[in-house]
């Protein structure tokens, strides 16, 4: 297993052929895994004392010139018998052996993805959900980023610039690539179909967003929620913007204000803050709670915090709210309690109504 790197984090992902996918549900920076983009900013935050722990692995041999179909055979992903029977499909198509085991229900997009890089010889990122860094995005226009079929989206802490594309694997594309940069190029592995949407979605954003910082009314962590909501498909980039100009007017957080503004539901708010730091999501609603969990919190710790223990397990007390962007006031609350605390979204709504079933009114 690996764990997050931010120290103060304590969320785990398997280890193995799938490591790509597992990544792609956090963000991977210098060979550190982080569970959520605000993990790594928080890891940033304590000046990167932390390590990546060893990977228990068998040792790799290079696949760069082996098959797809072989890749995941060798894997154990699929069996010979189905590689040759999806080869004799593709005599009949024109679909790529990837796209015919994913369509029969075979493996999971993720799978091929991950084959793909191991064919490349580079790692794979899951455009669709990153969170670029302006700075980067600043080296290439849009129109030059689609033409070159690129996006940078982060630094190392060599200076290189950590760019997707589907030419990871060509030393001669990455040449090409720093040459129109003009720096060291870091090259990860993204599918053409997903980094044309990502390619537009992250510059018509990032214009959106600069816009607001320049004005000092967008956050660093308003800004994560909504490029997270506008990749999840739950808002629209002119509801957003319509959002932005309310908050001018509102001090509210722009997921309360979209919330408000009926352009999402609390459940939708909930989910999407769960992406952005890392958590998991409950519904208060459908959960019965043993009154041993209950009884773990008084109701003055319950409403003072404004959280609900909804289960313990391994010494580690989950306790669900509405706003999980607070992580010093859940420090505060392990202190109170003298346990270990990982919190866990839930609509606001439910929350006042749990409260109040379990605890009674205020």
């Amino acid at each position: 297993m690996v764990k997050c790197a931010n120290p103060e984090c304590n969320h785990h992902r398997p280890t193995g052929f799938l490591d790509s996918l597992w990544a792609s549900t956090g963000f991977v920076n210098e060979g550190r895994w982080f569970c959520s983009n605000a993990c790594y900013e928080r890891f940033v935050e304590l000046g990167r004392e932390a390590e990546p722990e060893a990977e228990e692995e068998a040792p790799l041999d290079d696949m760069t010139n082996m098959r797809l179909g072989d890749i995941l055979v060798a894997y154990g992903i699929i069996g010979s018998d189905e590689l040759s029977s999806c080869l004799k499909g593709q005599e009949r198509s024109d679909k790529r052996v990837g796209q015919l085991l994913v369509e029969s229900g075979l493996i999971p997009r993720e799978a091929v993805l991950a084959a793909l890089s191991k064919q490349k010889g580079t790692p794979w990122v899951d455009v669709l959900m990153l969170s670029c860094k302006s700075s980067a995005l600043a080296l290439l226009s849009e129109e030059d980023a689609q033409r070159e079929r690129a996006l940078p989206f982060d630094w190392t802490s060599q200076g290189q610039v950590l760019v997707a594309t589907p030419d990871a694997g060509d030393p001669s594309r990455v040449a090409e690539l720093e040459k129109k940069i003009g720096h060291p190029v870091k090259a990860v592995f993204a599918p053409e179909e997903d980094l044309v949407i990502a390619v537009r979605q992250a510059y018509s954003t990032d214009r959106l967003f600069d816009e607001g910082a320049e004005s000092g009314r967008v956050s660093p962590t308003d800004r994560r929620l909504g490029q997270i909501m506008l990749v999840e498909k739950m808002i629209t980039v002119p509801q957003l913007e319509q959002a932005l100009v309310e908050q001018q007017k509102d001090p509210s957080r722009i997921g309360q204000i979209l919330v408000k503004m009926g352009f999402i539901n609390e459940e939708e708010l909930a989910r999407a803050l769960g992406k952005q730091w890392g958590c998991m999501c409950v519904d208060l609603a459908s959960s019965s709670i043993p009154s041993r969990t209950i009884n773990l919190f008084s109701k003055e710790i319950a409403y003072e915090f404004m959280v609900l223990p909804v289960k313990y397990s391994n010494g580690v007390l989950d306790v669900a709210t509405d706003d999980p962007t607070d992580r010093s006031k859940f420090r505060r609350l392990e202190v109170r309690t003298e346990r270990r605390v990982k919190p866990v979204v839930c609509a606001r709504s439910q929350l006042l109504l749990a409260l109040e079933k379990y605890y009674g009114p205020k």
